[in-house]
C-alpha cells in the first residue's frame, strides 16, 4: 500500500507506521477528515481492516475509497458520536461483521481485547 497522505506525517511521528495491524479491525471516529483520516489511512497501511466513522457519511465513503484504491480494507459508517443511539447502532452493525479490536481517535485500546 502506498505511503500515508501528507496529513499522516504527524501520525508517523507517533511511530504508527511501524505497527503491524494485519488481521486487526480498527474503528476510527472522525475518520473522514483531519487527524482521524490520517489515522485511518495509516492503520490501513499497517494492515488493519478500518471502519471509518463520521457524521459526514459521504466524506467517510470518500476516505474509504481512497484507502481501498491504495489496496487497503475499509468500510464507512455514518455516525454522530454525540448521539449515543447513533454510536450504539453503528457498533451493532460493525459487530454483525465481526469484532472490533481497537477504536481510535483518542488513541486508547479497547480494553476487552
Amino acid at each position: 500500500m502506498e505511503q500515508c497522505a501528507s496529513e499522516c506525517l504527524l501520525v508517523e511521528r507517533c511511530c504508527l507506521t511501524q505497527l503491524n495491524l494485519t488481521g486487526k479491525v480498527a474503528a476510527i471516529t472522525g475518520g473522514a477528515s483531519g487527524i482521524g483520516k490520517a489515522i485511518a489511512q495509516c492503520f490501513a497501511a499497517a494492515g488493519a481492516q478500518v471502519r471509518v466513522l463520521d457524521f459526514d457519511g459521504p466524506a467517510a465513503a470518500r476516505t474509504v475509497d481512497e484507502i481501498t484504491s491504495a489496496g487497503g480494507n475499509a468500510l464507512a459508517f455514518e455516525c454522530d458520536v454525540t448521539d449515543s443511539a447513533s454510536v450504539d447502532s453503528v457498533f451493532l452493525q460493525m459487530a454483525a461483521r465481526g469484532a472490533v479490536d481497537t477504536d481510535r481517535k483518542s488513541t486508547r485500546l479497547n480494553s476487552s481485547h
